[in-house]
């Protein structure tokens, strides 16, 4: 379930967290789970988890060549699919739940002779339905695709094509046909990336990949019209990020709503084990409490239905495929951020903000500081509040100008007092 959020009036917001341990590192566990009549072991592979919390998984290689069935999983169970008609095999495709018209779309991938393939596939009711399109962007692997749940289309982005040309392309997808966007930024050209959708931010975040110049570590948003490119925070001139890489595992945690990468291959071929949460800001490096994953690439990113919590399925490392799959147990970490509208007096907005670098931790002492201030200051009371939604059944906002603060409104309700 999503984590309790404290709401603070004049526009801060405050979510629990466990405190960080150190400089933009947190510790978290890692908990196998055992997956029933899982096929032998693959990479490469491509899966997409269902509204219901089914997994959809297709394509793939094996150490006998290419997976050749569809699976699905339902309380980590897995069944092959039988269907009429069947997608060719290949790795290195992409699948992404739609979940406007509820069903998975498979785009692309490479066939086993080393082709790249630009047919569209959607799988519904456990049965493939081919879709000839007359425009369709160009046959490619080692793209990426998330489903944008805010504007209700899929959106895929690069990934190599013909002769391993990179491509910088960005099509979305809204059940009957693909476009192509033509945002005023986009991302360097690139293959073997990870996309997902940020629940609570309402973006598609893209992270990494391999590019002309090599691997990756920058952080691109899709804003439904445009690709922006983010700065990250600079923290005691530091800024704390993964290492640039490729084929790794990534998805968006619902319960720490945080994007998660995991792993993947880094420069000079090294196969990483490390877990990163992105809050739209800052990285935060994830140092695992026990026995960790396995160190992997080419892996695919699940979810547990039970707890909800990010898996990454499958993978490489060496050559040698597996099939073993483990939470990543993120804790519930701070997260600030403002709503609303600030009042307007003589000196300008009124506004209550952390001071620069300041963290909401349990625990610890949140320093803040109001500007807008006409002087004389001579108010004394603030409140804390817990919901955005109502205030003694009043929904909210609720208009200050009836209680004497004209221009003002009050954005959550006022729980708790204090001088």
């Amino acid at each position: 379930m999503p984590n309790p959020r404290c709401r603070v009036i004049l526009a801060l917001t405050a979510t629990a967290l466990s405190p960080l341990t150190a400089q933009g590192t947190i510790a978290f566990t890692a908990t196998p789970i055992p997956q029933t009549n899982a096929p032998a072991g693959v990479a490469g592979h491509a899966i997409a988890v269902r509204a219901d919390g089914s997994m959809v998984m297709f394509g793939g290689v094996q150490s006998g060549g290419l997976l050749p069935a569809t699976f699905t999983s339902q309380n980590n169970v897995w069944t092959p699919r039988v269907s009429v008609l069947n997608p060719a095999l290949r790795s290195e495709a992409a699948l992404a739940f739609d979940g406007t018209r509820n069903d998975t779309l498979l785009f692309g991938g490479v066939d086993q002779v080393g082709n790249p393939l630009g047919d569209t596939w959607t799988f519904g009711n456990d049965q493939w339905n081919y879709r000839p399109l007359t425009a369709s962007p160009s046959a490619r692997r080692g793209h990426a695709m998330a489903f944008d749940a805010q504007r209700g289309v899929v959106v895929m982005f690069g990934g190599a094509g013909a002769s391993q040309a990179l491509l910088g392309d960005t099509w979305t997808w809204n059940g009957v046909a693909w476009q192509q966007q033509s945002p005023a930024n986009s991302p360097s050209a690139r293959t073997e990336h990870g996309m997902a959708f940020d629940a609570f931010r309402q973006r598609i975040v893209l992270f990494g990949g391999e590019s002309q110049s090599g691997l990756r570590n920058d952080v691109h948003e899709w804003d439904g019209t445009n690709w922006v490119a983010v700065t990250l925070a600079v923290n005691n001139g530091v800024s704390w990020a993964p290492s640039p890489r490729s084929q790794h595992a990534m998805g968006y945690d619902p319960v720490a709503e945080r994007v998660v990468v995991h792993a993947g291959q880094l420069q000079g071929g090294v196969i990483a084990v490390d877990t990163w949460s992105w809050d739209g800001s800052n990285w935060v490096q994830l140092l695992v409490n026990g026995t960790a994953p396995n160190y992997r690439m080419n892996a695919a990113m699940g979810r547990d239905p039970q707890s909800q919590r990010l898996m990454p399925i499958g993978g490489e490392n060496g050559g040698q495929q597996f099939f073993d799959a483990a939470t990543l147990e993120v804790p519930l970490m701070s997260r600030l951020s403002e709503y609303g509208a600030a009042c307007v007096g003589s000196a300008g907005p009124l506004q209550l903000r952390p001071v620069a670098n300041a963290q909401a931790a349990l625990g610890t002492t949140l320093q803040m500081q109001m500007t807008g201030l006409a002087l004389p200051f001579s108010a004394g009371v603030g409140f804390v509040g817990l919901s955005d939604q109502q205030v003694s059944g009043v929904p909210l906002p609720v208009d200050l100008g009836l209680v004497g603060i004209p221009g003002c409104n009050a954005y959550n309700s006022a729980d708790i007092q204090f001088p």
